[in-house]
């Protein structure tokens, strides 16, 4: 576990980082032909790939194969969980295992895109021989994935089950909130959280497009996949827009995106940069009748506390209030004494 701690005028943000691998994948080869089924330990969390979501209707996963002659044996599949008939995973047609017992490399990810839903991952250039690779690209902030994958090389049908250990490749973000007191007479809320984009933030690490070479395990990062503009994350006040309402703050520390829901960010180099990520945190103190707004502004380094790959984050916003309060001096201020007036005759 890995903990940074800022400190800054009104708010305390505490990120604390931990390493996550959860999805398990096993193919087994059946009369030659290669076929597969999936087995894991997990729970199901909303937004987050594992067994049940790969497994949820239309989305599955990809996978290729290629010879150890640098031949394309398989070719982008989508392999999908069926219940029809024998229950299983399916994918049609059946691609057998090669007659001379040459070995094949697998390679694959998951989420897939499929049955005219855009999850944002590009398999063009899946299909290479040399670097099966994947492109992402971001989607809103509650269409975001979680994307998985893995590779099995030098198998052969001897071998058996062609075990293939799914692994995050992205970096995870939990957003949390909480006040410093306790006081039920006072409404807080965040009301707006954004990530400032390169065009105003020139250190800026946040990627919106970037492409994952599955076989190296390395993500390729260019200066046009960075986001220009801001990003909003919370500031809708539509429950149906693409961003997030406004979040309740209480002393006890919750997310502000809602249970379960995170933001999945493309990960970068280990070297430390200023101002990698810096975001903008806008909340109110409604109390006594009276409302009043804050913004913040938030700094991240990049480096090897944050935006690794693999790697699950909590950001903990802690909003300090402070309660007005009134001393009297009872000195100084005595009444004099009596100074004679008299009228005019």
């Amino acid at each position: 576990m890995r903990t940074r701690q800022w400190l800054m005028a009104m708010a305390t943000l505490t990120i604390a980082g931990c390493s996550q691998n959860e999805i398990v994948e096993t193919a087994q080869p059946g009369n030659e032909a290669v076929g597969f089924s999936v087995y894991s330990g997990v729970h199901t969390r909303a937004a987050v790939t594992d067994y049940n979501a790969i497994k949820g209707e239309n989305v599955g996963f990809g996978v290729v194969a290629i010879t150890s002659g640098g031949v394309l044996h398989m070719k982008d599949t989508n392999v999908k969980y069926s219940s029809e008939e024998t229950p299983g995973w399916k994918y049609s047609p059946a691609i057998y295992w090669p007659n001379d017992g040459s070995s094949l490399s697998f390679y694959a990810f998951a989420p897939y895109n499929g049955a005219g839903v855009s999850r944002g991952v590009s398999s063009a250039d899946f299909e290479s021989t040399t670097a099966p690779s994947v492109t992402l690209t971001l989607q809103t902030p509650k269409k975001m994935v979680d994307l998985v994958a893995t590779k099995a090389e030098s198998k052969t049908s001897e071998d058996g089950a062609v075990s293939l250990k799914f692994a995050h490749v992205l970096s995870r973000l939990a957003l949390k909130a909480h006040t410093s007191v306790d006081d039920a007479s006072t409404e807080v809320k965040v009301t707006g959280l954004k990530i400032i984009g390169k065009t105003a933030n020139s250190s800026s690490l946040f990627y919106k497009s970037a492409k994952y070479d599955i076989k190296n395990d390395s993500w390729t990062l260019a200066d046009e996949g960075k986001q220009e503009e801001d990003w909003t994350i919370i500031g809708s006040a539509d429950p149906s827009d693409d961003t997030y309402p406004a979040a309740t703050v209480t002393n006890t520390s919750a997310s502000i995106l809602g249970n379960d829901e995170y933001l999945f960010l493309i990960p970068v180099s280990s070297s430390d940069v200023t101002d990698a990520i810096k975001m903008e945190l806008t909340y109110t103190v409604t109390t006594g009748g009276i409302t009043t707004s804050t913004t913040k502004t938030l700094s991240f380094t990049s480096g090897s506390s944050f935006l690794q790959k693999g790697t699950a984050y909590a950001i903990n916003f802690e909003i300090t209030l402070n309660a007005i309060s009134f001393t009297v001096d009872e000195t100084g201020w005595d009444w004099s004494a009596d100074t004679t007036v008299n009228p005019a005759p």
